[in-house]
C-alpha cells in the first residue's frame, strides 16, 4: 500500500479544509497520514480512518533552534513512513515540510499556495527573506505548487520562484454543493442580516465590519449583525477575547458575536448578505465560496482571492480593502435592492457549480498527484 501525508499548522485545518481529498485518498487505496499540531480536531481526522501524527508546528516562531527541530522532526517522520506522496500546506510546512522532504528522498512533494497571508502584504525585510527562502527551496523539479488564485501565481512567477512548467491552478478548497444547498431567501426589503465568518484577526477587516455595522444600525436600527469565528492565539494580528469583545459592547447591541461556529451552515442559511471586508492575502475564502453556493450575495474587496468569487454587480459588490465608507454604502445597496441581491445569489451559485464544486477540486488534485 502507499503512503500519503497531509501536513498543515493546525489539525483544525486539515480537518476543515482538506479532508475531502484526503477521504478520496483513502478511496484509492494509499494509507493516509495527517501530520500536525494536536487540537480537537485531531481525533475527528482519526475516526475517518486516517492516520493522525502529532508534530508542534510554532507558527509565529522565529527561533532558528525551533525551526531547525521542526525540520529535523519531519526528516525522521518522512524516512519512517516512506510516503510516496506528500502535500504540505500553510506557510512553515510548506518550507520546512519541502526542505524535509527533499532531505529524506521524497520525489513528490506538492505545496498548496493557500493565500501568501500578511507576511507579504507589505514591502519589508520578512517578505525579502521569505521571498529569498521560497526561491531556494522550490528549486527542484520534484515539487509542484498549486495556487488558489492566479494573483499568487503571478507573484512567484515575477519572482522566478520555482518553474511555471511546475504550477498548477485550483480555485479554493471546494465546497459540498449537495450540502450546501440554497433555501428560499427573502423577497421585500424589510431590515436583513449580514454576517461575516472568519477567524477574528484583524487583517480579515473585522475592525471595518464592526464600525460599519454601528453606523448601519443608527439608519436602520432591526438590522442584525453577526460575528462567526474564534480569536486565534496562533496569530500575531488575532484580538484578544477582552479587545474583541470591547469593541463589540460600544455598539449596544449592533453586533452578535457567536464565537467559533463547527456547523457554519445553519449559521448561514439565516442571514441575508455575507461580508469579508478582508486585506489578508488570501488564497480563495471558503467562507465566501460556501455562501455562494447557498444564494447569498457577498460584499468583500477587490483583493487577491477575494475577486475570484465574488464579480462585482453580478454576485456581490466588491470595495476597496480598508473603506469603511465603501462598506456601508455597499450595505445599504443590499439593504435597499432586493431583488438585485436575489438575482446575485442565484449567479453565486451557478458560479460555484461550474468553478468551486469540491469533487472539481478534488479530481484536479488527484491529477496533479499523478504528474
Amino acid at each position: 500500500m502507499d503512503n500519503i501525508i497531509f501536513i498543515a499548522n493546525t489539525s483544525w485545518n486539515l480537518y476543515n479544509f482538506r479532508l475531502n481529498i484526503m477521504e478520496e485518498m483513502l478511496k484509492e487505496g494509499y494509507c493516509v497520514y495527517a501530520l500536525a499540531p494536536k487540537d480537537k480536531y485531531s481525533i475527528r481526522i482519526e475516526r475517518k480512518g486516517i492516520k493522525y501524527i502529532s508534530t508542534t508546528i510554532n507558527r509565529n516562531s522565529k527561533n532558528i533552534l525551533s525551526n531547525l527541530l521542526l525540520i529535523i522532526r519531519l526528516i525522521i517522520i518522512y524516512r519512517k513512513i516512506k510516503p510516496q506522496i506528500v502535500h504540505q500546506f500553510t506557510i512553515k510546512p510548506v518550507l520546512f515540510g519541502t526542505l524535509a522532504a527533499r532531505f529524506a528522498g521524497i520525489n513528490r512533494i506538492v505545496n498548496s499556495i493557500t493565500g501568501l497571508g500578511s507576511a507579504f502584504s507589505r514591502n519589508n525585510i520578512l517578505r525579502f527573506f521569505l521571498t529569498t527562502l521560497y526561491r531556494y527551496i522550490f528549486s527542484t523539479k520534484y515539487v509542484q505548487i498549486i495556487f488558489q488564485n492566479p494573483d499568487d501565481r503571478r507573484f512567484f512567477a515575477e519572482n522566478k520562484i520555482g518553474n511555471p512548467e511546475q504550477y498548477h491552478l485550483i480555485y479554493g478548497s471546494g465546497v459540498n454543493t449537495d450540502l450546501f444547498y440554497p433555501k428560499e431567501k427573502k423577497k421585500d426589503n424589510n431590515p436583513i442580516s449580514f454576517a461575516l465568518f472568519a477567524r477574528m484577526i484583524m487583517d480579515k477587516g473585522i475592525s471595518e465590519f464592526i464600525e460599519a455595522a454601528f453606523f448601519v444600525n443608527k439608519i436602520y436600527p432591526k438590522t442584525e449583525f453577526l460575528l462567526a469565528g474564534g480569536v486565534d492565539p496562533g496569530s500575531s494580528s488575532s484580538f484578544s477575547l477582552e479587545s474583541l469583545k470591547k469593541k463589540i459592547i460600544g455598539g449596544n447591541g449592533a453586533i452578535k458575536w457567536l464565537g467559533h461556529i463547527d456547523d457554519v451552515k445553519n449559521i448561514m442559511t439565516e442571514v441575508d448578505v455575507i461580508v469579508l471586508p478582508s486585506y489578508y492575502n488570501e488564497g480563495v475564502p471558503l467562507s465566501l465560496i460556501e455562501a455562494a453556493s447557498l444564494e447569498l450575495p457577498m460584499i468583500t474587496t477587490n483583493t487577491a482571492g477575494c475577486r475570484e468569487i465574488v464579480k462585482s454587480n453580478w454576485n456581490g459588490l466588491l470595495i476597496p480593502p480598508n473603506d469603511v465608507s465603501a462598506l456601508i454604502d455597499a450595505m445599504i445597496w443590499m439593504m435597499e435592492n432586493p431583488e438585485a441581491r436575489l438575482a446575485m445569489g442565484k449567479n453565486g451559485r451557478k458560479l460555484v457549480l461550474e468553478k468551486f464544486d469540491s469533487r472539481i477540486v478534488v479530481r484536479q488534485t488527484v491529477n496533479i498527484y499523478r504528474v
